[in-house]
């Protein structure tokens, strides 16, 4: 063999060693990941690289921006913590969500109730027997330096899935709206093809629908649905894309509330509408 064919067995023995160790050393010590990975993991996943969430595993932080008492029997899983007064707590709760949410309802002092943001609101829907079914209990309590939100997941099962959240900015940003929008249901014959839906200070809601109705047809039938429910057209715009109208409505306690509704045109047979209301 000549010298320079043995260094290059030499050498090619000695990378598939290395690149055997490379490529094997890495399962083995990932079989079992300790506690303080996992915890760094977890962090990780929850941060998305920034702002990394401090995570206390079964209790609550040394310190919280109020006074809180926690329901009998209920059992902390843990709490998430981020910069400020950020924090979410998550608890297990045997009870009803109704009575756990009117036990928070008794404990907090100084905060405004803001009712719920889950609970449905109307607005466009799939059609006239769309079940209300309900995934989720919430309530919104805000005072001028912080919100706080009592979350229940679970609600058919025996244990609760309590979610606790305290911030500086759900009570500017999410506040719940008590504005309440008809259902409004599809023309015959047309398909919903996708439903989004938002109610904070203000409520929004869109709807594509496959048809073959032209824009206008789809304005006058979504308008018709509104002044039934007391909603008055002050204005509207044909353009050869759609139609923009603007109506109004003043609800049971006074408050004046406008919406802007545009229906538009969106090609291959879809048409697309959506509201945004507010109060003025």
């Amino acid at each position: 063999m000549k010298p320079h064919q043995a260094w290059v067995r030499t050498a090619l023995s000695i990378f598939t060693i290395g690149l055997f160790a490379l490529t094997s050393t890495p399962i083995s010590a990932q079989s079992t990941a300790p506690s303080a990975t996992l915890e760094e993991l977890s962090g990780r996943l929850l941060g998305y690289g920034f702002d990394e969430p401090e995570l206390i595993v079964g209790a609550l932080p040394a310190k919280l921006p109020l006074e809180l008492a926690l329901p009998t029997g209920a059992r902390i899983i843990g709490t998430q913590m981020r910069s400020g007064n950020n924090l979410e707590i998550v608890l297990d709760v045997k009870d009803t969500a109704e009575t756990i949410q009117a036990f928070f309802a008794t404990q907090l002092k100084g905060f405004e109730s803001k009712g719920s943001n889950s609970s449905n609101k109307g607005g466009f829907v799939f059609s006239g027997f769309q079940s209300e079914r309900a995934y989720q209990s919430d309530q919104l309590y805000c005072r001028p330096d912080l919100s706080f939100s009592v979350t229940i997941y679970r609600l058919d099962a025996a244990i609760k899935d309590v979610r606790l959240r305290l911030n500086g900015y759900d009570c500017d940003i999410n506040a719940p709206s008590n504005l309440t929008l008809p259902k409004l249901t599809p023309p015959t014959g047309a398909e919903v093809r996708q439903l989004t839906s938002g109610y904070g200070g203000e409520v929004s809601s869109s709807v594509r629908l496959e048809t073959t109705l032209g824009a206008t047809a789809i304005y006058a039938h979504y308008v018709a649905q509104l002044q039934a429910a007391g909603w008055q057209t002050s204005e509207n715009v044909t353009l050869k894309v759609g139609t923009i109208g603007s109506l109004e409505l003043k609800d049971a306690s006074g408050k004046t509330w406008r919406m802007l509704l545009i229906v538009t045109l969106e090609g291959n047979g879809n048409v697309r509408a959506s509201l945004r209301a507010f109060g003025v």
